[in-house]
């Protein structure tokens, strides 16, 4: 290995090109995806059959559910592959990783970027990151607040989008 360390996304491209899998992570990712556009294309569907047995705001709410849950998967499956991922560099015994690191975008990138001098913004246009930051924080407001916006939710994520109170 050489001694300048690679960067985070020659890192990234080789774990998922090369065969390589972090035991079965990236496996449950990739099939996490794939799931979860199967559940969004078939959207349409899944309303109309409830449409038509009950009624639309049923319909609607189950859609937002479904919609709410694959956030929550999406984003505990990127967490688990970029932990997974992590653990697998040379020096990934040198780092202090607490619990819940990959679930904090700024500082997992921050982390990255220490052990491969390169972190998400050198890999995510701006607006690509702004969106991550968006979703990790929305699936702490479905999963911990029952889809209340609180304070801490728009200053995390600076989604203007919402406001204190709602869902």
């Amino acid at each position: 290995m050489s001694a300048v360390p690679m960067s985070l996304f020659h890192y990234w491209q080789r774990i998922l090109l090369s065969g390589v899998r972090p035991n079965s992570v990236i496996q449950d990712f990739d099939q996490t995806l794939t799931t979860t556009r199967k559940c969004v294309e078939s959207l349409d569907v899944i309303a109309a059959a409830l449409g038509a047995k009950h009624d639309v705001d049923v319909a609607a709410n189950v859609v937002d559910q479904i919609l709410e849950d694959q956030v929550e998967n999406l984003v505990t499956a990127m967490q688990r592959v970029t932990e997974a991922m992590f653990a697998e560099l040379p020096t990934a015994s040198t780092f202090k990783v607490d619990t819940n690191l990959f679930q904090r975008v700024d500082d997992a990138s921050n982390k990255w970027r220490d052990a491969t001098h390169s972190g998400y913004d050198d890999i995510l246009a701006s607006g690509q990151l702004d969106f991550l930051k968006i979703m990790v924080q929305r699936r702490h407001k479905i999963g911990h607040r029952q889809g209340i916006v609180d304070q801490k939710y728009v200053e995390k994520s600076g989604d203007r989008t919402f406001v204190p109170g709602n869902g």
